[in-house]
């Protein structure tokens, strides 16, 4: 297959009383200048904002019932995907840009492969970086006990590996 493009993403995304964070969530994957995905957001039931923000992006499909928690919500969204590529994000979660067209070219490059996790980074609830995971998780970097070295290491092997870094 030549273009990563004709790859379908299936992203599920659980939720329950997130109204604050999926926005950004829903963002994310719309951010990814990438065509063909489908997008299920599977809600336990929320009694904050999150129906209304659900309301706002028509691409979504998604119900909003009391489930049996985030695994019940998983299988849900599983058992609608109809993707090449099934995609799990949580809904205060971000991807980065270019998430998707890498993960395409992953699997490409290497059609034995079933399974990719990216690098991620733990993020407290204002924004600051707390954790960083980088080379495939072989490197952990815990901030608040990070010396200017390492951090600096660790940025330089994001910056190796594609991730964009922001100053």
């Amino acid at each position: 297959m030549k273009n990563k493009q004709k790859l379908k993403f299936s992203v599920i995304t659980p939720s329950f009383n997130q109204g604050e964070y999926i926005e950004q969530t829903i963002q994310s994957v719309l951010d990814q200048d990438y065509a063909n995905f489908e997008h299920f957001v599977i809600d336990g039931g929320s009694t904050d904002q999150t129906i209304s923000i659900l309301n706002k992006y028509p691409h979504i499909q998604w119900i909003s019932e009391k489930d049996k928690g985030q695994s019940d919500a998983l299988n849900k969204g599983f058992k609608m995907a109809k993707g090449d590529i099934i995609a799990w994000i949580n809904s205060d979660d971000w991807y980065e840009t270019g998430a998707f067209k890498a993960v395409a070219k992953f699997f490409i490059q290497n059609p034995d492969k079933d399974i990719v996790m990216g690098d991620c980074n733990l993020i407290d609830d204002k924004g600051n970086f707390t954790l960083l995971m980088v080379d495939g998780g072989q490197k952990v970097y815990r901030l608040d006990d990070c010396t200017t070295a390492q951090i600096k290491e660790a940025v330089e092997l994001m910056k190796n590996n594609g991730v964009p870094v922001v100053k």
